[in-house]
């Protein structure tokens, strides 16, 4: 006798030979307030007291994030030597004259110790940059 198709022999077995993990909706355990009921009251007592439910809600919106590329004053003064040769920065007179824009960068931050003046162009500085860079009669501008 030939065998029969692998269906027709699980017929009435629930299951059909694969247990409760195929059968379709996973292990979710339910959707919306499932199982906040009388085992869970913890849920159920924190829905009626504060009137929100556990959990993430809604959806963030990637478009509104913005992130500012920002550089330290350490960063330019330990790569100087490497940008200038790179013609990224140039030396016009007594100043080191960075364009932020041009470094790919568009803030920049005050951490570090400046030796060397500076004519910075930025769209964005901090105030302890600026202070920094004007100690050392340096010039900062903002675009």
């Amino acid at each position: 006798m030939a065998s029969k198709k692998k269906i027709r022999r699980f017929r009435g077995s629930r299951t059909c030979g694969h247990g409760k993990d195929h059968r379709g909706h996973g292990d979710r355990g339910g959707t919306g307030l499932a199982g906040s009921g009388k085992r869970a009251s913890h849920k159920l007592s924190y829905f009626q007291n504060y009137g929100i439910t556990l959990g993430k809600r809604g959806f963030a919106s990637y478009k509104r994030k913005r992130f500012v590329k920002a550089i330290n004053l350490d960063s330019i003064e330990k790569g100087l030597n490497k940008l200038l040769k790179e013609n990224r920065i140039e030396l016009k007179e007594d100043f080191y004259v960075v364009d932020l824009a041009k470094l790919g960068y568009e803030k920049l931050l005050g951490s570090g110790k400046v030796t060397k003046k500076y004519k910075i162009i930025a769209s964005l500085i901090s105030k302890s940059a600026k202070e920094k860079i004007e100690q050392l009669n340096g010039v900062v501008e903002q675009t």
